[in-house]
């Protein structure tokens, strides 16, 4: 193998190493946005803010579904579950995307 070729494959698996890396973190910080799944990266990764950032996000968009259930017996109670169930599958879908791209996008006040 030339001196090329060796640098290259190098290159080539440093990217794949950091790509993967990326890619677990991704993954781990869109747990936070699938309900009750929200407290998985939370007791698990402790060092990294982009994925401790969507899990606290995530943690409060969950919280706020089971506000919603526990208000559900009061007359305004079915009116509130449609409006917050929409507001809970809008602001999960914006922190899906804000994950995906890799921001940190506020998608709800904590």
């Amino acid at each position: 193998m030339t001196r090329r070729s060796i640098e290259h494959d190098l290159r080539m698996e440093a990217i794949m190493s950091l790509s993967s890396h990326r890619l677990k973190t991704k993954l781990t910080a869109a747990m936070s946005y699938l309900g009750v799944l929200c407290f998985i990266p939370i007791l698990f990764s402790h060092g990294d803010p982009f994925i401790r950032f969507h899990s606290r996000q995530g943690l409060v968009i969950f919280l706020w579904g089971v506000a919603t259930q526990i208000l559900m017996p009061l007359p305004i109670g079915p009116a509130l579950l449609n409006f917050s169930t929409a507001g809970v599958l809008m602001f999960s879908l914006l922190g899906l995307m804000s994950v995906t791209i890799g921001k940190s996008h506020r998608v709800c006040s904590e």
